[in-house]
């Protein structure tokens, strides 16, 4: 067990998962390959309190994208610095990702590769489908639509192109494909982000309205269209610049689901 004494300098394995906001397995697998600077006594390890300081300082590594759930979490503050009223959600981060939020945003840069940085808030997926019903996929109460249509809505001077950008629920994609006979084809007209429930998504998207301005903007950056990849840029980092982790200190928690604090903002 890593219960021996610690002393002023030292910290627990457990004290440095939570500063680390990684797991207690994580921290001894840093230890035993010298990558974390630590002691192994008789009651078990200890970690250096510098150590730990050292690498939460460090800036996050660059090209390396976050988990889907922190992707939602960044993609919840940038929501909740834009005025739109549908920019309000309910994902809150808990103390422990509040602190990595606010670390990782700060270290972010104005030159963050913000399209490859979220990729993983979902997966990426082509399909085609025959050319009539394509509006009645739009339409669907399971789809939230993304992409130049909801740009051109907010009031960016761009076109749409021949594909569409949709949000999907990778559990109600079967459903989907079943009802309108969709095929995977990588030249399709539809390209759906398929969200696993559970990974935030649900508090952030609402099936059957379009998704919110910030989000087809990050759908926009992969765009081939160099008007819409420009606005679509110059957009999220306006929004970054004020999203309120990094101007507040307020604690705040996780609501157990997205129907019990309907209309409720991220503070």
């Amino acid at each position: 067990m890593d219960t021996g004494l610690v002393i002023d300098g030292w910290l627990s394995v457990a004290e440095a998962a939570e500063r680390l906001s990684i797991s207690v397995q994580r921290v001894r697998q840093l230890l035993h390959a010298g990558e974390l600077d630590g002691r192994k006594g008789p009651g078990g390890w200890v970690v250096a309190e510098n150590a730990v300081r050292a690498r939460e300082q460090a800036p996050p590594a660059a090209g390396r994208p976050l988990s889907s759930h922190m992707a939602w979490l960044v993609v919840a503050q940038l929501l909740s610095a834009d005025s739109r009223p549908e920019s309000g959600v309910d994902l809150e981060p808990d103390r422990r990702d509040r602190y990595r939020l606010r670390h990782l945003l700060a270290n972010r840069g104005l030159e963050r590769d913000w399209a490859l940085w979220l990729s993983r808030r979902a997966d990426v997926a082509h399909y085609w489908v025959h050319p009539g019903v394509v509006q009645s996929v739009l339409n669907d109460p399971r789809v939230s639509v993304s992409g130049a249509g909801v740009a051109a809505a907010a009031g960016a001077e761009i076109a749409g192109g021949d594909v569409s950008d949709l949000y999907l629920s990778s559990e109600a994609l079967p459903g989907v494909i079943n009802d309108y006979g969709l095929e995977s084809d990588p030249a399709g007209q539809l390209q759906i982000h398929l969200w696993r429930p559970g990974s935030g998504a649900e508090y952030v998207l609402r099936p059957g309205k379009p998704v919110p301005v910030v989000l087809a903007a990050l759908d926009l950056l992969s765009a081939p269209d160099s008007r819409a990849h420009h606005w679509a840029r110059t957009f999220i980092q306006q929004n970054a610049e004020g999203m309120p982790i990094l101007s507040t200190e307020r604690g705040v928690s996780v609501p157990s689901g997205p129907e019990e604090k309907q209309g409720r903002q991220v503070r």
